[in-house]
């Protein structure tokens, strides 16, 4: 596990890595790892994001990132980064928000339900009650 955080809406979001669906268990020798490629290691790990509903326990958003894509780090909830080294030499940092795609949990729907009550035309996307 790289990280993990709660957002607002009681899901905690779980990154970390997990082997590749096509990984081959083959033991490797010591010298074949310190020579390991890039596509070595893709083939046998990747990147993982997970989000959990806390009341429910339920992984509610389950996503499987390339490990050639790069190694995620958590910056801070709800951002990541992966680090790189350009062709120039220097170090950049991609950053990308981390958000689930409309996800109904008790909490969202209490959430929702606030929001409605100061503004009674608003409307409830996230869920169809």
């Amino acid at each position: 596990m790289h990280g993990l955080w709660e957002d607002d809406d009681g899901l905690l979001w779980v990154v970390g890595q997990a082997p590749d669906p096509d990984w081959d268990p083959t033991v490797r020798s010591n010298a074949e790892l310190l020579d390991a490629t890039e596509k070595l290691y893709d083939r046998m790990q990747d990147m993982v994001i997970e989000a959990i509903d806390l009341e429910t326990g339920e992984v509610v958003h389950h996503r499987r990132v390339p490990w050639a894509t790069g190694f995620l780090h958590v910056i801070e909830p709800g951002l990541v980064g992966i680090p790189r080294q350009a062709l120039a030499g220097y170090w950049q940092v991609d950053v990308f928000r981390v958000a689930t795609p409309v996800v109904t949990t008790p909490r969202r729907r209490a959430n929702i339900r606030r929001v409605r009550g100061s503004n009674p035309r608003a409307e409830d996307t996230a869920s169809p009650e």
